[in-house]
């Protein structure tokens, strides 16, 4: 019974100790501006996956409050920074933005396409190379935009 007791002690200590240290590492909560300003000193230190834990937040708030404005301007710095951090390729950007766009609101998509079609023109412009030295094909292949 006293194993038993000690094991159960043990089990108890252990979960405490890892929702402790989770929760530490938690974003506290902060507000909308001390956000942002957390987000740009974690960008001046060069640490992007901090600023990114900065941006969720705000695109909570700012949808939940309907500052549809403010939550575009915090999903495109999110989706910029997690595509450099994959490599900075452009089509990683524009998958991740169609994904986005799917999950928002519907007052959200037309400027979040906006920003989407920018994107794929960049897409487009740095590789124009490839496509031009492509030979045609009698129909599209599939979605994929990398197949142009």
């Amino acid at each position: 019974m006293k194993k038993l007791t000690a094991v159960f002690a043990l089990i108890t200590l252990t979960l405490t100790l890892l929702f402790a240290a989770e929760k530490s590492q938690q974003i506290p909560n902060l507000s909308k501006d001390e956000h942002w300003k957390a987000y740009e000193a974690a960008l001046k230190k060069g640490l992007p996956k901090s600023a990114i834990k900065h941006l969720d937040p705000i695109i909570e708030k700012t949808i939940s409050e309907k500052d549809y404005a403010e939550a575009i301007k915090a999903v495109g710095r999110k989706i910029s920074l997690e595509g450099n951090i994959q490599g900075n390729k452009a089509q990683e950007k524009i998958r991740r933005m169609e994904e986005e766009i799917e999950k928002a609101p519907a007052q959200m998509k037309p400027m979040m396409t906006a920003i989407l079609a920018n994107w794929y023109w960049h897409y487009f412009q740095q590789n124009r190379w490839r496509f031009i030295q492509r030979s045609r094909t009698a129909a599209a292949p599939n979605e994929d935009f990398e197949t142009w």
